[in-house]
């Protein structure tokens, strides 16, 4: 349910709020059943209603409901459950309807029976037991107050309690409207997360109707009282007031500490809260919120080994407290937080086999795990991680075909794969033209996705090099000119993206080090002093990133300034002290400056960590 922040000072307001609704907004399946979209719309406009409702300070609260019998709707106890006048409407009637009691309520599975002051046309209620996959279906709400009709179709049924997932886009104001099939019966009502509740819980529900409970003596329930903190919580985390939400989530989960939403909903508050203090520099008051959060979610999934949102959310905290990890030097505390979170994606995975963006995450995870599972000293382990991570990237995209991060993680992995492989060029050159053409069907999806310019940058700036290494000086200079174009549009479309000022800066470098080897030096100090610049910017935006540093030190070597290199080579390896490339490039400057001694250390480093660099 989604609040709105103008306050309300009178009832006759409600009809004015309710005159706003507007026209359906369509989205048509390819392939649409019996039940056309406007088929559906004129039948929902005849039964489904818009709530509104008080939600304390906070304004107006919206959602929907349906008619199941002339004069009693359907919704969720989260709807309603804040104390105050509760009015619904037809989006095509003047009449606005006061709500005058409870006939029957289901705590568990967040529904209520609404005897209205007013009549309407009942639903049709099918059978939820029959659904199958890929079974197309219509949401029919009022998000953000606005009659909506979205289609999609079924992608998971719970074994546990055949709550329906669908790939239909439903926001807030959607939750108690239907979910109607090609029949265009009832098969479920929307809860959250684009889930529904089945359609045979209703009917067990319409079995138990009683008499009339006033809705200002509901309202004093114990369980309905913690869905109005509950509900309270969720304006204060729309206004990004984590504490606040936090304090109410607690209230909530006092009076019902069997409340699953109250602890998921406070464990988000909690991640979020951490991201906050993260921003703020505060890592050890971050990584404490995580820690909580962690726990949060574990009750979630106790309460509901069903519930896949449970495991993907306590395995994106795990991933998030293992990249702070390595900061502290607790390595291996990242390594297990990394395979926890693979374990708890797989999880999720095993609930949903059609969850995309559980593959995609779980790939991003095993890409970590290759960072910090294996050193250099064991590439193959780390590269069976990196192909294990792309393999999950390409389930996800297999799922939806338009999952952007998919698209962009799995090239970034291939870029890296490339660089391990980049001894056997063929092998390298061929990840990085796959990693170009994953990049280039992202910006087809998106052409304002500055990421995916900048990772194709990435890739075509090593190509050029390994083009370059095999003497094809015409052909590099193309692949590094092409970079340059790609990073300054990914910074046209977002000025402040750091990846773009330090990719852009190592084309620069490379493509300079390609004009010093035609002769064109002045050419080539051009490019070096730009990329220094471009470094520069990328370590103001980001300065916790080793790379810009070592482009800095690299292009002063090229610039004839190694004494200045070795302090840029030393700030990259403080940020990053297990990467070989910068001790070796850092030994080079050394040598240049007579260090032979400091320079033979530097190389013993980096041989250490990746046996390929040889001196």
């Amino acid at each position: 349910m989604k609040s709105n922040r103008k306050c309300l000072l009178s009832l006759v307001a409600f009809a004015l709020i309710f005159s706003c609704a507007r026209t359906p907004q369509q989205n048509i399946s390819e392939n649409p059943p019996t039940l056309t979209v406007d088929l559906a719309a004129k039948k929902g406009k005849a039964s489904v209603v818009r709530v509104v409702s008080w939600i304390g300070t906070a304004g107006i609260g919206n959602g929907s409901g349906f008619f199941v019998e002339p004069d009693k709707i359907v919704t969720n106890i989260h709807v309603v459950a804040h104390p105050g006048p509760i009015f619904v409407k037809l989006v095509d009637e003047e009449a606005v309807w006061a709500v005058e009691g409870v006939t029957a309520f289901d705590v568990e599975n967040d529904l209520v029976v609404l005897k209205i002051a007013g009549e309407g046309e009942p639903l049709s209620l099918g059978n939820s037991d029959t659904v199958q996959i890929n079974e197309s279906v219509y949401a029919i709400g009022y998000p953000d107050g606005e009659y909506k009709i979205s289609t999609g179709v079924i992608n998971n049924i719970r074994n546990k309690d055949r709550r329906i997932h669908t790939t239909a886009q439903t926001d807030h104001g959607h939750s108690g409207g239907p979910m109607l099939n090609g029949k265009g019966e009832v098969i479920g009502i929307h809860i959250a997360g684009d889930y529904a509740i089945p359609s045979s819980l209703i009917k067990v529900l319409l079995s138990k109707l009683g008499e009339t409970e006033p809705i200002t003596q509901w309202h004093k329930r114990k369980l309905i009282r913690a869905y109005a903190y509950m509900v309270i919580g969720e304006v204060e985390f729309a206004d990004e007031d984590y504490e606040k939400a936090i304090s109410n989530y607690n209230k909530s989960i006092h009076l019902n500490p069997g409340f699953i939403f109250g602890y998921s909903r406070r464990a988000d508050a909690k991640f979020n809260l951490a991201e906050v203090e993260v921003g703020l520099g505060n890592v050890k008051e971050a990584r404490g919120l995580y820690e909580a959060a962690i726990q949060d979610y574990t009750q979630v999934v106790k309460f509901d080994p069903e519930y896949p949102l449970g495991y993907s959310s306590r395995a994106a905290t795990k991933l998030r407290l293992g990249y702070f990890e390595p900061h502290q030097r607790y390595t291996k505390r990242a390594r297990s937080l990394y395979e926890a979170a693979i374990e708890d994606w797989t999880q999720a995975i095993e609930v949903d086999p059609m969850n995309a963006t559980a593959y995609n995450h779980r790939g991003v995870a095993k890409y970590y795990l290759g960072k910090f599972r294996a050193d250099r000293r064991n590439i193959v382990e780390i590269q069976r991680n990196y192909e294990a991570a792309i393999e999950d990237f390409t389930q996800a995209i297999s799922l939806d075909r338009e999952n952007l991060s998919a698209y962009t993680n799995r090239a970034g992995i291939k870029v890296e794969l490339g660089d391990l492989n980049a001894n056997q060029k063929h092998i390298a050159q061929g990840l990085y033209e796959k990693a170009i053409e994953d990049c280039t069907q992202a910006i087809k999806l998106d052409p304002k996705n500055a990421t995916a310019y900048s990772i194709r940058a990435s890739a075509k700036s090593d190509l050029g090099k390994s083009k370059m290494d095999e003497k094809d000086v015409t052909e590099a200079q193309q692949h590094y000119q092409a970079a340059i174009e790609d990073c300054s549009q990914a910074m046209e479309l977002k000025p402040e993206n750091a990846l773009a000022y330090v990719n852009r800066g190592w084309a620069r470098y490379l493509l300079g080090e390609s004009e010093t080897t035609v002769g064109s030096m002045v050419e080539a100090r051009k490019l070096y002093e730009a990329a220094i610049i471009d470094s520069d910017r990328s370590i103001q935006l980001d300065p916790d990133n080793a790379n810009p540093y070592h482009t800095k030190g690299v292009t002063k070597v090229a610039l004839g300034d190694p004494k200045g290199a070795i302090e840029d080579f030393d700030k990259a390896i403080h940020i990053n002290p297990v990467k070989a490339i910068f001790y070796y490039d850092r030994a080079l400057a050394k040598e240049a400056l007579g260090q032979h001694e400091a320079a033979k250390a530097d190389f013993q480093k980096a041989k250490e960590l990746d046996p390929n660099l040889e001196k």
